[in-house]
């Protein structure tokens, strides 16, 4: 019997299939790389993104507390659309947060556990009935991205609004000191100090 012709192979020495069969792990191989580039470049901007959202959130609070922190008028809640971010930010009344209002009663959870001092609320509402409701939790928003929802990052912070009580309340502020804080507010007989000390470690808190 006549062997069959050997495969015809090139002046280097390889055959046509076996010049194929490089081309196409070497093109598996590429797109494996662009891809795994791909998603690392992805990540790394992600965090990137992130990283710049933190920046301005924090940029935002460190602007708000100051602000409250000299009992000016509360802000207006805030939407502003940017090319890269959207900042959010608004407040609501915190006195969930703080144990409730009324005569002291359910769990020591929530913002009374986290600045260590009871059920705050009760306590401001036993000591100086209706303030309680001008403690306020303060939420900044920083997101981005075409999603539904948007990636984003919070920041949270409590206050006191001074501006809302006194004109909510002028009988207690008619003998006000002169830092605009009424004697009621300094008496240290309340529960877990005066007052003034309880909104003083709200406004403290995040």
């Amino acid at each position: 019997m006549i062997p069959a012709a050997a495969a015809p192979r090139s002046d280097t020495g390889f055959t046509l299939l076996e010049v194929l069969g490089a081309v196409l792990i070497f093109v598996a191989a590429f797109a494996v790389l662009v891809g795994t580039s791909g998603e690392l470049i992805q990540r790394v901007s992600a965090t990137e993104i992130r990283l710049e959202a933190s920046e301005i959130a924090e940029r935002e609070l460190a602007q708000l507390e100051t602000s409250l922190a000299q009992q000016q008028k509360p802000p207006a809640d805030r939407l502003e659309e940017g090319e890269d971010f959207t900042i959010r930010m608004w407040s609501e009344p915190a006195i969930d947060d703080l144990g409730g209002g009324g005569t002291p009663g359910g769990d020591g959870g929530g913002m009374s556990a986290l600045v260590g001092s009871g059920l705050i609320g009760p306590t401001i509402a036993r000591e100086a009935p209706g303030l309680e409701n001008f403690i306020l939790r303060y939420e900044i928003r920083v997101e981005w991205g075409d999603f539904d929802p948007p990636d984003f990052v919070r920041r949270t912070t409590y206050a006191f609004d001074w501006e809302g009580a006194r004109q909510a309340l002028p009988d207690l502020f008619t003998e006000a000191g002169s830092d605009g804080i009424p004697s009621i507010l300094d008496d240290p007989s309340a529960a877990g100090g005066s007052v003034q000390e309880l909104i003083d470690q709200i406004e403290g808190a995040r």
